[in-house]
């Protein structure tokens, strides 16, 4: 395996690994079973390799075609080489636009028997000809246009993502989630059509995921480029709605609405201090996005850790 995404460390899987094989085996701890969602609008194909080399593979080596082919073992446990394979969960929410989308893989074809716990959701380009994700020609679309969008991906996003994510990682029932929390399929960044509405949204229905078993969530920040909107201050992008940041509701009490003083005064700071920083007119898609994540995550949290 070789790094060919933007890092050369997987923070996330990393975490993930650290995770099981310091807490994963009674009576160290609770954390035997361990999943890694991605919603970075591009594929995660380092994490899934690192997830596929948890049980014996053979590759073929990427030599000249005019080589005869040769193949080599890949096989690299975390913690019990007869039991990672079937104890780590990885799902990938991705834009696939054959060779005009970085990185060309995370189909929904290539999920496979072999290999249960890896689950591709395939998202398809929404774009006129020519128009590939991230050019020029996509940032100027109309405002008519963008509108549509928008919602045809919204709708193809959560149809998706239930039917072909969301039963599989119940099924798979984590002891802990990680989240690969990017947000450069944002309508702003001009790769995808999503809207913090629709991130507000897989929060929360991974949050419910993970309550179902240990309610133990760890969300780690991955893509996202617009801080601020493309074009400058106030330049909001055509079709989209004013206000659009209240996609996160506000945080209330946990399941039995019984939490402490000391719980609902740290929720309430901190929804307080992200609506302080967020601006419709002068922030980007990355900024609304990483403030209705973080809304969702706390929202019907019953009690809420934040770690400075």
């Amino acid at each position: 395996m070789t790094s060919s995404g933007f890092c050369l460390l997987n923070n996330v899987a990393i975490g993930a690994a650290y995770a099981r094989q310091a807490y994963g085996r009674a009576p160290h701890g609770p954390f035997a079973r361990v999943a890694i969602v991605d919603f970075d609008i591009h594929h995660g194909n380092g994490t899934e390799d690192i997830v596929r080399a948890l049980q014996p593979s053979r590759r073929l080596l990427p030599l000249p075609a005019s080589w005869a082919p040769e193949h080599y073992q890949l096989f690299k446990p975390w913690l019990s080489e007869e039991e990672d394979a079937a104890s780590v969960f990885f799902g990938s929410i991705n834009l696939v636009d054959g060779p005009h989308f970085y990185p060309c893989s995370g189909r929904e074809m290539d999920n496979d028997q072999a290999a249960p716990n890896i689950v591709n959701v395939e998202l398809r380009p929404l774009r006129p000809p020519q128009a590939a994700p991230g050019t020029g020609k996509a940032k100027m679309l109309g405002p008519r246009k963008v509108k549509e969008y928008c919602q045809r991906a919204s709708v193809e996003f959560r149809e998706k993502v239930s039917s072909t994510l969301l039963p599989k990682l119940k099924a798979f029932a984590p002891d802990l989630l990680f989240i690969s929390a990017g947000f450069d399929g944002h309508v702003e960044d001009h790769y995808h059509y999503l809207t913090e509405e629709d991130y507000a949204w897989i929060t929360r229905e991974l949050v419910a995921v993970a309550e179902g078993t240990s309610g133990k969530v760890i969300s780690v920040l991955e893509g996202g480029y617009h801080v601020r909107p493309d074009g400058g201050p106030g330049k909001r992008l055509p079709g989209r709605p004013a206000n659009s940041t209240r996609g996160a509701r506000a945080p209330s009490g946990g399941p039995s609405g019984a939490t402490s003083d000391d719980d609902e005064a740290g929720r309430d700071g901190v929804v307080k201090d992200c609506q302080s920083h967020i601006n419709e007119e002068t922030d980007g898609g990355l900024a609304k996005g990483v403030m209705a994540h973080v809304m969702a995550l706390m929202d019907d949290a019953g009690t809420f850790n934040m770690a400075m």
